[in-house]
């Protein structure tokens, strides 16, 4: 079994027509990068969308699943290496990015006639989600925030070792974290 994408229903780009001409005019790069620099080949048959390649993170799996990546997205997009499709949340790395060009966007199914993109801006070199509307430019949530403080720590051998990222969540389990992170996190 090949590697997969998980979470994610696309919709073909064809059928959308015109509504993503801007999205199509400003490109994709090649490759989409996590912040350690696994390397995940584009794949534009619905946009500009991650897939798994011989350079991306992978886990040593069990002789039974397979090497996989899980690609998450809220406010953050990541990969995440996962063994046929489970993976842990600490293993998780947002994307980087020097220019727009760099993040993905995904015409996702959302059952209406033409889908709807979803599509992420090159914001403080993280891939970040383009609809401030969902996504308080002064707050993140756990998960996104677990990503950021992880984004330069090695997904085996080391841990995390800066200040309580999110520490209203210990009161507040539906509490966003404020932004900005602590130092030793990337800074959505």
């Amino acid at each position: 079994m090949g590697p997969r994408l998980t979470a994610l229903v696309l919709a073909p780009l064809a059928a959308c027509g015109d509504p993503y001409a801007e999205l199509v005019e400003r490109g994709c790069a090649d490759v989409l990068l996590d912040s350690l620099g696994a390397a995940y080949p584009t794949d534009s048959g619905a946009g500009c969308r991650p897939s798994h390649g011989p350079a991306s993170a992978e886990l040593p799996c069990p002789d039974d699943l397979e090497p996989n990546t899980v690609f998450i997205w809220d406010r953050l997009v990541g990969a995440c290496p996962a063994c046929d499709a489970g993976f842990s949340p600490t293993d998780c790395r947002p994307f980087v990015c020097e220019e727009d060009r760099d993040c993905p966007w995904m015409v996702v199914d959302d059952g209406s006639a033409d889908g709807d993109a979803v599509v992420f801006e090159c914001i403080a070199g993280l891939c970040q989600n383009a609809d401030q509307a969902h996504h308080d430019p002064d707050e993140i949530d756990e998960f996104d925030a677990d990503m950021a403080c992880l984004a330069d720590v090695a997904r085996r051998g080391e841990e995390y070792l800066g200040e309580p990222y999110c520490p209203g969540r210990l009161d507040d389990p539906n509490a966003a974290c404020p932004l900005p992170l602590p130092d030793a996190c990337a800074q959505p």
